[in-house]
């Protein structure tokens, strides 16, 4: 087994098997909609937070509260490793540390939605802006009256 000063620990293995393996799930409402996964192993703690695609052209909602508490944690040393898993079902898509996802972010502005700040992200962990970053479709699109022939202000 690594060291708790070993960086090069991979977690693949233990991430494949977070649905199914020694993984205490939690729920906190500051999290939500998300679910976090707890592992404790002898070198320390790993922290997950899940996310479940939540639209079908492959955009992922991520809580800026449960990144950035995360991201502290690792920072601070009370985590020894932290991510952010996109999965569908119980199927492990693919994963981020979640160093990685802050910094990809940057600072990139939070929605803010009926469960906090969120971003939306991508499957590469990146942001996604334009009209794909508008909380549904017709936000990114302007209003028209199809019997008027008015333009107002």
């Amino acid at each position: 087994m690594t060291s708790n000063n070993d960086p090069t620990r991979n977690w693949d293995e233990d991430l494949q098997k977070i649905f199914t393996g020694a993984w205490r799930q939690s729920r906190p409402a500051k999290y939500a909609p998300h679910s976090i996964y707890e592992l404790k192993t002898l070198e320390g703690r790993v922290a997950v937070i899940v996310q479940r695609q939540s639209r079908p052209d492959g955009d992922w909602s991520l809580n800026a509260t449960g990144l950035k508490n995360l991201g502290i944690a690792k920072r601070e040393g009370r985590l020894i490793a932290a991510y952010i898993v996109q999965a569908r079902n119980s199927e492990v898509l693919r994963r981020a540390e979640v160093e990685k996802v802050i910094a990809n972010i940057g600072d990139t502005e939070p929605w803010d939605g009926r469960w906090g700040l969120y971003f939306w992200i991508d499957e590469n962990f990146m942001p996604v802006s334009g009209s794909r970053g508008a909380r549904n479709n017709n936000e990114a699109e302007f209003d028209s009256d199809p019997d008027s022939n008015s333009v107002s202000a």
